[in-house]
This record gives structure tokens, sequence and C-alpha cells, in this order.
């Protein structure tokens, strides 16, 4: 994932750097925070989406989406690197990775898998699996819970619904997207977090 740098205080969008925040902007800005930041027009405002922290010398460096970066126990973790991880492992044919509130660590890692023909998944698979992800990423990657579903909600142009499946492991309140390609997938998932 790159970054790009910008100044505080520049406006316009320069050579790929990023422009300047107001006075709000920088008020809830300090250092390490996470912000987000969009020109609209000459103004530069808060944007959701996309993250960024500001550096010693008043730079800004955009990180990706925030929706993607998960803080468990302070650690920021990549939701796209676990699921790689999850992946890598033979028996997983595909993986979605969110993160849940957590009143011990902030965020706990919530993993959606879906195995490759053939293989049974059991309890013994899913201490295997995170296992695999703690050898790859570290321990503190371990997904908290893997949930084993036939197939992963997603929309008929194949994106993972996984705004929608954080809601579900968050219980909030979410409306079923009218892309959703099969909505059984997303009842499979509320059926087995409800049963937990």
């Amino acid at each position: 994932m790159g970054t790009t740098r910008g100044r505080v205080g520049v406006h316009g969008h320069e050579g790929g750097q990023v422009s300047g925040l107001g006075r709000a902007a920088r008020a809830h800005a300090p250092e390490q925070a996470l912000v987000t930041i969009a020109d609209v027009g000459d103004v530069a405002v808060m944007l959701a989406g996309d993250g960024a922290r500001r550096d010693g010398d008043g730079d800004y460096w955009l990180l990706g989406r925030i929706d993607d970066v998960m803080n468990v126990s302070g650690h920021r973790l990549s939701t796209i690197e676990i699921e790689s991880a999850l992946v890598d492992h033979p028996a997983v044919a595909e993986a979605a990775v969110v993160g849940r509130a957590d009143e011990t660590t902030g965020q706990a890692i919530a993993a959606f898998v879906t195995l490759k023909g053939g293989v049974v998944g059991d309890e013994a698979l899913i201490a295997e699996l995170r296992a695999h992800v703690a050898t790859k990423i570290g321990a503190i990657a371990r997904p908290k819970s893997i949930v084993l579903t036939d197939d992963l909600p997603k929309t008929r142009s194949g994106k993972i619904l996984r705004r929608t499946m954080k809601a579900i492991v968050d219980e909030t309140p979410f409306e079923t997207p009218a892309t959703i390609e099969d909505a059984a997938a997303l009842d499979e998932i509320q059926a087995i977090v409800a049963g937990r």
C-alpha cells in the first residue's frame, strides 16, 4: 500500500501532494492520529474512507482505506494481509476479514472463510487456521473468531460485502445491498453469528 506526502497549509493537488487542511482539521489531527482528507474545490475537508497519519514535520501520509486497517491493542493491522495469510493455507479457497468491537483490545479480528471443495471444516481446522495466521504475520494478527461459510456475500460484480459483514458481527443495523449476488450467503453468516 503506497503513501502520498503533503504539507499542511498547501492548497491544491500538485504533483501527488495532499492539499492543506483547515484549522478545524488540524485541531482534530494530533501526531500519529488517523485523519481523512480530501479537496472540495479549494477547501480541504474531512472525509470518511481514506486514512492518514501526521508526522512531526506536519506532513500527512495517506495510508489507504480506513476500513482495510484495524487497530488491535494499539497495533495497526491490514485486513488484506490477514486475508492473504488465510488464503495461503491449503484448505482455504477464499477469506474476508473485518474488525469487530472488543472491550479488551479495541478491535478483534473476525475472519470469514470459504474452504476448498472436499475440505471438511471443524474446530481443529479453525485452530490450525488461527495458528497459520500467527505464524505468517505474528500472534497479534491471530483471528479471535473464524466463521466457516459456504460462500462469502458479494455484489454481482464480485466485491465482498465487508461493511455488511462488519455490521453483522458488531450487531448493528444494516440494509441488504441491492447489488447483492446471493442473499443466502448473507443469511448464512447472520445465522452462524447469531448462534454463537
